[in-house]
């Protein structure tokens, strides 16, 4: 029997707060550690506002 191995890579993730500015409603949001997230937009999930 062959010896099945699984090599699995995983990107860090940190967890971000954000307050709404147009509701006020803080929410928070797991993304990965890399990438540009100063533009990315986050859409609030109770008012939908970005």
């Amino acid at each position: 029997m062959a010896d099945q191995r699984c090599d699995t890579y995983r990107v860090p993730m940190a967890t971000y707060e954000y307050l709404c500015l147009s509701c006020e409603q803080p929410f928070e949001e797991r993304r990965p550690m890399t990438g540009d997230l100063v533009r990315t937009a986050m859409a609030c999930p109770s008012c939908g506002s970005d």
